[in-house]
């Protein structure tokens, strides 16, 4: 019973080496692609998002300064004081949300940059623990850098 089992286990590894093989032949051909066209939609969120930032703060900045704008009236000798900004408060409050939002989505911008990255080489890792003795000297996946993996079977 022990046989069986440990032939199925060997039978399954061997199956998920030649399925995990058979994915990694094909994901070279598409990632250059697919890295090509995340980096460019990471570089174009990243300016339009910056430069809207810029503009908020800036808006922010400038409604700041008009809403603290007094105007003392004096008809008839007596002397009003009108609150000239006081109308702009509703804006300052919108652009002030609208940087708070842009903040929170360059941020997110950024993680998801980091993590592309990282997606390969956390497959790999994980695939490494499952059928490597030592998976930080790796015996059967080894690395070839600069061209990608390879899977010695013995």
């Amino acid at each position: 019973m022990k046989k069986d089992n440990n032939m199925k286990k060997q039978l399954t590894l061997f199956f998920l080496l030649i399925f995990t093989i058979f994915v990694l032949r094909l994901l070279p051909s598409e990632i250059p692609y697919l890295d090509e066209k995340g980096d460019e939609y990471f570089k174009t969120a990243t300016k339009e998002a910056i430069a809207v930032y810029a503009v908020a703060r800036l808006t922010n900045a400038l409604v700041s300064v008009a809403k603290e704008t007094e105007m003392e009236i004096s008809p008839f000798g007596v002397g009003v004081t009108v609150h000239i900004g006081q109308v702009l408060d509703p804006l300052d409050d919108a652009t002030e949300r609208l940087s708070a939002v842009l903040t929170t989505s360059m941020a997110v911008l950024g993680i998801m940059k980091i993590s592309k990255e990282r997606t390969i080489d956390v497959m790999i890792t994980r695939l490494r623990q499952k059928i490597e003795i030592n998976p930080k000297n790796p015996k059967y996946l080894q690395t070839i850098r600069g061209s990608g993996y390879v899977l010695w079977i013995e």
